[in-house]
């Protein structure tokens, strides 16, 4: 699976790394990224160079394409949404923090192909909801994490991977590292449910040929109360 973000800073590596330790469950698991993304750092491993390996645990690699694992798994970080080659094949995920206007508004100016789900990486006090983002893109939120103090205590102390476990605000990810159901190989990511409740905001939906662009404004919801008197 590829995990790409709808822009920088939405917590990509962080959720690709703790998607490929939940993995590492079921089976050997690559981690494949770049050294500039730091997922050495999250894993709690000297850094490497391109070309080069590092084994975090017994099921766990880190490697720095171009090098290449053989492994049950592999997870791409993929940096930013569009930008990356796509894998033939590859289950494709875009981190979304907030969700924020600004990220889905650039998610939604992106002309590459259809992602397979989003993940959102959920902040206290926004207004948007996941509801929104899958209304106004047209594809699922998979898995929804919590970007709360305890995650980035664990993060800053060094020891997510040795206390994932005990993150429950990640559990989400638990699921989706989860191999698919036998016999069918692929996964099933039902939409989320329409918003009931709308607003007019700058933001278009189009689909063509698989991909997102921008067309037709769409409304979405917004949890935000609107003063007495106001239409």
């Amino acid at each position: 699976m590829m995990v790409t973000g709808a822009r920088g800073g939405q917590g990509t590596t962080t959720v690709a790394v703790a998607l490929a330790l939940h993995a590492a469950s079921h089976g050997d698991v690559a981690v494949a990224a770049a050294p500039s993304q730091g997922a050495a750092l999250l894993l709690g491993v000297p850094a490497i160079e391109r070309g080069e390996t590092v084994q975090v645990t017994p099921s766990v690699t880190l490697a720095a394409p171009p090098a290449v694992v053989t492994a049950d798994t592999h997870v791409v970080d993929g940096g930013l949404f569009g930008t990356s080659r796509a894998f033939r094949g590859c289950e494709t995920y875009v981190v979304l923090r907030g969700p924020c206007y600004v990220a889905l508004a650039t998610l939604l100016a992106c002309h590459a192909e259809r992602p397979d789900g989003i993940i959102l990486v959920a902040e206290e006090g926004r207004s948007l909801t996941s509801q929104d983002v899958s209304e106004v893109t047209g594809v699922p939120v998979v898995a929804t994490v919590t970007a709360g103090s305890r995650v980035a205590r664990t993060i800053d102390a060094g020891l997510l991977v040795s206390r994932l476990s005990r993150l429950h605000e990640l559990d989400d990810l638990r699921r989706l590292a989860a191999p698919p159901p036998p016999h069918t190989g692929t996964r099933s990511h039902p939409m989320t449910k329409p918003s009931k409740t709308h607003t007019d905001l700058p933001l278009w939906r189009h689909r063509h040929n698989g991909a997102l662009r921008a067309g037709a404004r769409v409304h979405f919801a917004s949890t935000r109360r609107r003063p007495a008197g106001v239409r």
